[in-house]
């Protein structure tokens, strides 16, 4: 994870290759021409929530925004929500997150 990006809780991923890395369970970046979420994860309802946001793009895992006055503000707190809910599903069914103790304080309840 690169210095300019700041991320919330943390997990133990493992990719269909079997590589494993450390990654947040939901981060976000606020870089010059945009700013950069990490949140798209697949979550359940994801495209209509996008389609409901406003103004602004994707890529891969990333939702781009310009600025927040840009979307609608409730849409995108669910958006975070529902993808730091999906990534914290997973670390605490994943069997390597519980051998190495990572635990969770959960902000949103």
């Amino acid at each position: 994870m690169g210095p300019s990006i700041i991320g919330f809780g943390s997990y133990i991923h493992t990719y269909e290759t079997g590589r494993e890395t450390k990654l947040p369970l939901t981060s976000f970046s606020p870089r010059k021409q945009h700013l950069v979420l990490y949140v798209l994860n697949g979550f359940e309802n994801q495209e209509e929530l996008l389609n409901d946001l406003s103004k602004h793009k994707t890529g891969n895992i990333c939702l781009y925004i310009n600025k927040l006055a840009d979307v609608h503000q409730d849409i995108l707190e669910e958006i975070i929500s529902s993808a730091y809910l999906k990534n914290k599903r997973y670390a605490d069914n994943s069997e390597k997150n519980t051998q190495l103790g990572i635990g969770f304080i959960d902000p949103i309840n």
